[in-house]
């Protein structure tokens, strides 16, 4: 599949150009370059657009009014908005209204692919959102086992984040109701991380004994205890490079929180 990309620069995308060419070699992309923010409004309603960047030196439209006309248009748009004239303050109020992220010119190669690489990443997770109005819908095999119902701007926001933090090593909590889709996130995350040729393992944490928990976690060797008969492999070792999802951790008693810090 490719994906286009469309570059609002006054400089003609110079900078920009040799650093796409090199960034997403995995990705097949289509560029387009306008220095006009009305042509590129334009093209945006008549094509498909995965990420765009946006030149905040341009004097004929706002960098705000930009993001409001172009996510009007398409709200999964990942916007980076890039300049050399210093405005940083501007630049960073646009993010505070769904910019993806900002780059001052002329940018480094390695912070422009790590950026450019997650603002991908980002569209596509966006896409993958649907509304399925109906169960049936929602069991058709041309859904991924990561959908979630809806499309609402919190939601939006949710696939942005996953799309950031998806290459992330850090641990991440996720808090919700029941029945909000916390596994699905979780596997959304791994999904489209660099772990997902890894286990995922869900371990529920409130359904499992406290005696229990330790040992399935951690694993023991024959004649640990009593009833250990051989050698067990915890599930953190069994998952290892992988991802591991402690649902309901907030059940495990402190003690065994503070083992398993």
């Amino acid at each position: 599949m490719r994906y286009h990309f469309l570059i609002v620069d006054g400089n003609q995308g110079k900078d920009l150009l040799p650093l796409l060419g090199t960034a997403l070699p995995e990705y097949g992309i289509d560029v387009t370059v306008t220095a006009d923010s009305s042509e590129a409004l334009r093209l945006l309603a008549g094509k498909s657009t995965a990420v765009v960047f946006f030149d905040m030196c341009l004097r004929e439209i706002t960098g705000i009014e930009f993001l409001e006309r172009a996510k009007a248009i398409d709200h999964t748009l990942s916007i980076i908005m890039t300049t050399a004239c210093g405005n940083i303050n501007d630049t960073i109020e646009t993010i505070r209204h769904g910019a993806f992220d900002y780059l001052i010119m002329p940018p480094e190669a390695a912070t422009f692919k790590d950026i450019v690489h997650k603002a991908l990443e980002c569209n596509i997770l966006n896409r993958r959102v649907r509304y399925v109005p109906s169960s049936s819908q929602m069991d058709s095999p041309a859904i991924g086992e990561d959908l979630m119902v809806g499309s609402s701007p919190k939601l939006m926001d949710i696939w942005k984040l996953v799309g950031r933090i998806a290459d992330n090593e850090a641990t991440v909590l996720i808090m919700g109701e029941s029945g909000t889709g916390k596994e699905l996130l979780a596997r959304a995350i791994y999904n489209h991380s660099k772990r997902r040729a890894k286990p995922f393992l869900a371990i529920n944490c409130a359904a499992m004994p406290e005696t229990l928990l330790e040992s399935e976690l951690s694993g023991h060797e024959k004649g640990a205890f009593t009833d250990a008969h051989q050698q067990r492999i915890g599930k953190f070792e069994h998952c290892n490079g992988g991802t591991i999802l402690l649902d309901e951790i907030g059940e495990m008693s402190l003690s065994s929180q503070s083992k398993l810090l």
